[in-house]
């Protein structure tokens, strides 16, 4: 019940799929764009450590779009840690949206939209605020977008950040490097660096992020001593990074994971099997089946290949995914076993999951009859695969396909859920979790019910902002307002409750509680118990085997 290609494809769909889908549906011969185009307003200002920006007003709410962060990763910078950007003296245009980091356009034709501009030089970062002084410390979240760590970008329409700073909140969003660009590790990499290794670029941008936050965001009415990362799928598998790595601690104080969580398989950087996968065995490989010739020459000839080139070698060199690895510096052990074992930054988290993730994840897998579903739980599960049956029956129409969609649910994002809140607990940290079960009146005919990503315009109040795909009752904007408004006041003080919200109590072991957001909002317990605790007994053997697989290192690789 792991991800497979396709379903790891899927992912990086999901943003897209919710306005794609209704454009299919409804107006197939104008797809409507991903992605905000700026928005008119008047001129304002702000300097920041670098120079002064130029960005625009509209309703009370100051935007400031593409500001760099970080140096462009071109030419030799290419494969090395993100470097401070130069500081400038006129004023830098902040109307406009950076280009989103290179990637494959297969995702935005397969669903009918169009991929905006891309570049290397991507590392940006977008604010919205309504604070009108440096004084007024609001509170901070990040948003990490989601996207497979192969796609994505901070400047997708759901992503609008005017509701959050409505709401008290300075909102930003933020690129980084993805694919090959952003995990691309090789020894002649990990020679030249001076932490002896490479790989996890991505992550080191997402850091370099947070302290730019953490030296600049108070110029936007934003306090650095309360900032909130947030993140959904790959931007929650990254959130689950940060609590686990050395290199983030400090650097924020809250963290919220929206279908995704640190239960995630991670290779070592170097492995002395020469059987075992490792992130430099695989850089090595891509290289080989690029062309490229060994050593530092085939780093220079890759460092020399245009950025599109290097996404399109991925795809037609047959590489997968690139993996995040276990590097000594940005992380020190697996995140699954950080978080298992409590070794995590000591900050409140709210974490959640869906009801229906894997119907759009894994609707290509060929499991038809009860009979296939049953001997590919006997060939996986051994051990177990008689429970497992029992607690997922096959029975009536399409009975397999649902029983693997919800096992699969279950198994990636639910269970992950729960026991990341319960290692939470365990180390004397507030907790809430939630459940999305909202299917929105639009969705209804087509059969997706609360699928991946789909609470992302409730949890940004943009649901009458967004494709009409999400519904534009009475009842979905009362859903984004209160979604919103829980998800701000976590953000202002580690608590989502507030006057006149339906209670949402904080999570323990005992009582199993959460939130569920769908036709109604009503706090539960117990959340699908029977199907997690069998599923966490075979979390714990794969925590196990991650932690076998790649022990504690420092940096350079030494154990």
């Amino acid at each position: 019940m792991h991800p497979s290609p396709v379903a790891r494809a899927a992912v990086a769909a999901a943003l897209l799929l919710p306005i794609a889908a209704h454009a299919a549906q409804q107006q197939p011969a104008a797809p409507p764009a991903p992605s905000a185009a700026p928005a008119p307003g008047a001129p304002v200002a702000v300097t920041i450590a670098g120079g002064p920006l130029a960005g625009r007003e509209r309703y009370g709410v100051r935007v400031f779009r593409g500001i760099p962060y970080a140096q462009p990763p071109v030419g030799d910078l290419r494969w090395r840690a993100p470097q401070p950007v130069a500081a400038w003296t006129t004023p830098r245009d902040a109307s406009e949206f950076g280009p989103v980091c290179p990637q494959t356009d297969a995702v935005a034709r397969a669903y009918g939209a169009t991929l905006e501009p891309t570049s290397e030089d991507c590392l940006t970062l977008n604010v919205w605020t309504a604070a009108t002084s440096p004084r007024e410390r609001r509170p901070v979240m990040v948003w990490i977008h989601g996207g497979s760590l192969t796609h994505g970008s901070g400047r997708v329409l759901i992503y609008d950040g005017t509701r959050f700073a409505r709401g008290g909140v300075v909102l930003v969003t933020i690129n980084y490097r993805l694919g090959a660009l952003g995990f691309l590790a090789h020894p002649a990499l990990s020679a030249e660096s001076p932490q002896g290794i490479s790989g996890n670029y991505a992550f080191l941008d997402q850091v370099a992020a947070l302290r730019w936050v953490r030296e600049n965001i108070a110029a936007f009415g934003g306090d650095p001593d309360n900032v909130t990362i947030f993140g959904e799928s790959a931007g929650a598998y990254s959130v689950g990074y940060h609590l686990a790595s050395p290199l983030s601690r400090g650097l924020f104080h809250k963290a919220i994971l929206q279908s995704g969580s640190p239960f995630r398989e991670v290779v070592p950087l170097r492995s002395a099997s020469d059987s075992a996968r490792s992130a430099e065995r695989v850089g090595t490989e891509f290289a080989k089946r690029v062309g490229a010739p060994p050593g530092a020459e085939g780093v220079r000839a890759l460092r020399s290949m245009p950025a599109d080139s290097i996404i399109t070698l991925t795809a037609t060199a047959q590489m997968g995914t690139f993996p995040e690895t276990v590097d000594g510096w940005f992380l020190t052990e697996p995140p699954a076993v950080a978080v298992a074992r409590g070794r995590l930054a000591p900050v409140p988290i709210m974490i959640g999951s869906n009801a229906d993730e894997a119907t759009i994840l894994v609707r290509q897998v060929p499991v038809t009859t009860p009979e296939q579903f049953e001997a590919l739980m006997r060939r996986t599960y051994p051990a177990r695969a008689d429970q497992l049956l029992a607690l997922y029956p096959t029975a009536g129409p399409d009975g397999a396909r649902r029983a693997y969609r919800q096992a699969w649910t279950d198994d990636v994002f639910g269970v992950t859920a729960r026991e990341t809140a319960r290692s939470f607990t365990r180390a004397g940290q507030r907790v809430y979790r939630y459940y999305y079960t909202r299917v929105a009146d639009g969705m209804t005919g087509l059969a997706l019910g609360a699928f991946h990503a789909s609470e992302i315009p409730f949890v940004f109040g943009v649901t009458r902002m967004s494709s009409p795909v999400w519904g534009r009752t009475a009842f979905d904007s009362t859903l984004g307002v209160a979604m919103n408004g829980y998800w701000t006041r976590f953000a202002a003080t580690g608590d989502p409750n507030g006057v006149g919200a339906v209670p949402w109590p904080a999570f323990t072991v005992a009582d199993d509680g959460y939130l569920e957001f769908g036709a109604t909002i009503a706090a539960g317990r117990g959340l699908r118990a029977a199907q997690f605790d069998l599923l966490s007994s075979i979390l714990g053997d794969r925590v196990a085997l991650w932690e076998r697989a790649s022990p504690p290192v420092r940096a350079g690789g030494s154990h």
